[in-house]
């Protein structure tokens, strides 16, 4: 007893570090067990609190398996960022942040769970209406192309997010090549690109 109540004083003291904690615990859960084996006693007893400690920072285990795939994806936004800023001209920084996201999350363990099937729930349902999620999004595509016009901008980015998660989560009929597979993500992109170039950039005022 005295134990859980060291636990739940030292998670009030520093709310901020909890959380933390706490994503971090429902990362490696997901990772050993898999989503749909992780419950909220499993990510509770991982981060050293009870779990009344736990429904005091998320309501759920849902809300607790979103908020970790939001915290990965924020650092993942931070790493693309840098890459994308070795490129000077507005094409090849997107279409080499195409080919990065691909590649990139693809290599990721928590990845193993999304293409494995129980995770395309929550990224299905999370990663275009999230609000911190397409912040970031939109963030990174400003980066890109900046003085943009923002609406034509903001498809740009849902198309790009839709094309990524796709060859992510579904699997292609035909078997290619790394080289190969490159060429076609790119090749992807600037269909996308040039379907929505006209009008990307906001008229002069």
């Amino acid at each position: 007893m005295a134990s859980k109540n060291v636990r739940t004083t030292a998670a009030q003291s520093a709310p901020v570090e909890t959380r933390q904690r706490i994503l971090e615990a429902a990362i490696h859960c997901v990772k050993k067990w898999g989503a749909a084996k992780t419950s909220l006693n499993d990510i509770a007893r991982e981060a050293g609190f009870t779990r009344p400690t736990v429904y005091s920072y998320f309501p759920s285990r849902d809300d607790v398996l979103v908020a970790a795939l939001m915290h990965l994806a924020m650092e993942f936004g931070q790493r693309l960022l840098v890459h994308m800023k070795q490129f000077d001209t507005e094409e090849e920084r997107y279409l080499r942040s195409l080919l990065f996201a691909v590649e990139e999350l693809a290599r990721e363990p928590f990845s193993t769970m999304i293409r494995g099937g129980d995770l395309p729930g929550y990224v299905g349902q999370e990663a275009l209406p999230h609000p911190e999620g397409w912040k970031l999004v939109m963030m990174l595509f400003g980066q890109m192309f900046p003085g943009a016009d923002p609406d034509r901008l903001e498809d740009l980015a849902e198309a790009s997010v839709r094309l990524v998660l796709s060859h992510l989560l579904v699997r292609g009929h035909k078997r290619r090549s790394a080289e190969n597979q490159r060429r076609f993500i790119r090749r992807s992109g600037e269909g996308l690109l040039h379907s929505f170039s006209r009008g990307l950039r906001a008229p002069a005022s």
